[in-house]
């Protein structure tokens, strides 16, 4: 797990999507979900990869949205054909997805705008 808190997330300042069309088999992947983060000590950008996604909510864009209470699940018990994760903001962005696999990554700065 990180050595920061999921919950000190602010601004999504990017969000792609790639799909199975992209030439890949398999499921589509939200190849990564940066959002500004803000600590006691630290500020950077936390990289969500979000792999074999199966389901993807995302909040009503005007013309941004902000992640607040990121959770990430362990949800193999409920059985849920090809999900291993549920990635939830339990703010008020109504942001989730249902995955097979997670990882997360933390840069200094936005590293596609460095």
């Amino acid at each position: 797990m990180p050595e920061f808190e999921l919950y000190r997330l602010g601004r999504v300042v990017r969000m792609n999507f790639r799909d199975a069309s992209s030439g890949l088999d398999g499921p589509p992947q939200v190849t990564f979900v940066c959002a500004q983060y803000v600590g006691d000590t630290r500020r950077g950008i936390v990289a969500l990869t979000l792999a074999g996604v199966t389901s993807v909510t995302i909040p009503q864009l005007t013309p941004s949205f902000f992640l607040g209470e990121l959770e990430i699940s362990d949800v193999l018990r409920d059985q849920l054909e090809g999900v291993r994760y549920r990635v939830a903001d339990h703010g008020m962005s109504h942001f989730e997805v249902l995955c097979k696999a997670v990882s997360i990554r933390w840069y200094d700065e936005d590293p596609y705008f460095a």
